[in-house]
């Protein structure tokens, strides 16, 4: 059983839907809730392969309150040195405490992107600002249950000499962070809506994990998808042009589609080295009930945004059927 700052992890509370993550002999799995019920905190497990039975090693970003589920489909994020880097969603679930109080002695830090340190039989966090990352409205993404752990966080190989991540959250923005300094709290390099009224009071419109192209100097792009149109008319998938000529690296749009997609998985990519590149998703058209019409899966040129292929061009053929938002 794993065990963190006094809390043991309880299965039996807990569901896991983020992709297992294998590093350096250790396997990490993390966990959410079953719909927010009873009490319940967030975790990432490790377990060493080569000796199951011994101790695992265990983190929770929520010791003393409820919440700080890890939901996103890819799970938990790795870098060549072995640092681990979670993205969390909400936590302090019906209280006015929120869901981060490092700042006042506290051990939660959720609504985040923590750089975890595996060593030993331990997973350690630092509470240097350098290694976490929280969104400077986290008390409001806490209050509407806009949880940026919709989302896992993608490690960028270095572009321009800079060790980048990005994630995407619930409230429809994406985040671009430096992993050697994340930043505490609101220390973003980048963040930005792209889908979904900014003046809506509730989003749940991007809960997919980016993915990423490197189509050399100019082209080093991340792709999103999303639902609801956003603020300046981006819709379906929206690719994003990494530009770090500047001191502080930024995200620039690249191109839209022009039409939203009903509640699309997350965007793959497929190419042949740095060119013939295809951004390829699943459009469930499922509602949070899992139900609707067949799926649809779509391709897309990955440097113009033009549908190369869809499956119902050739229904008969082709037909997707069954689909599911997490596709």
């Amino acid at each position: 059983k794993g065990h963190y700052k006094g809390l043991d992890f309880d299965a039996g509370q807990l569901t896991q839907r983020g992709a297992l993550n294998l590093v350096k002999g250790w396997l990490y799995i993390p966990f959410g809730s079953r719909c927010d019920v009873g009490e319940w905190h967030g975790w990432v497990i490790g377990l060493n392969v080569q000796d199951p039975s011994s101790p695992q090693r265990a983190f929770t970003p929520a010791p003393t309150i409820d919440g700080g589920g890890m939901w996103g489909s890819a799970g938990v994020s790795a870098d060549r040195d072995g640092n681990l880097f979670a993205v969390t969603g909400n936590g302090g679930l019906g209280t006015d405490r929120g869901s981060y109080d490092l700042d006042t002695g506290g051990e939660n830090v959720c609504e985040s992107i923590l750089k975890l340190i595996p060593t030993g039989s331990e997973i350690r966090m630092t509470k240097d600002k350098r290694d976490y990352y929280v969104p400077g409205n986290f008390k409001f993404l806490d209050a509407t249950d806009q949880d940026m752990g919709g989302s896992s966080g993608i490690v960028l190989p270095d572009i321009g000499g800079r060790k980048l991540l990005v994630t995407c959250g619930k409230d429809g923005f994406i985040y671009m962070v430096d992993r050697d300094n994340l930043g505490g709290v609101g220390g973003e390099l980048h963040k930005q809506r792209l889908f979904g009224d900014p003046k809506a009071f509730y989003h749940s419109n991007i809960k997919t994990t980016p993915a990423f192209f490197d189509g050399g100097d100019t082209n080093k792009i991340v792709y999103v998808s999303g639902n609801e149109t956003g603020p300046k008319g981006e819709a379906g998938v929206v690719a994003m042009r990494i530009d770090t000529s500047q001191k502080k690296p930024k995200l620039e749009t690249a191109w839209t589609l022009k039409k939203t997609l009903n509640q699309p998985g997350a965007p793959t990519v497929s190419s042949n080295g740095h060119k013939d590149a295809i951004v390829w998703v699943i459009e469930s058209n499922k509602n949070d009930g899992d139900s609707g019409e067949d799926g649809v899966l779509h391709a897309y040129d990955a440097l113009t945004g033009q549908e190369l292929y869809h499956s119902n061009m050739q229904a008969k053929r082709d037909v997707l059927k069954d689909a599911r938002k997490f596709s």
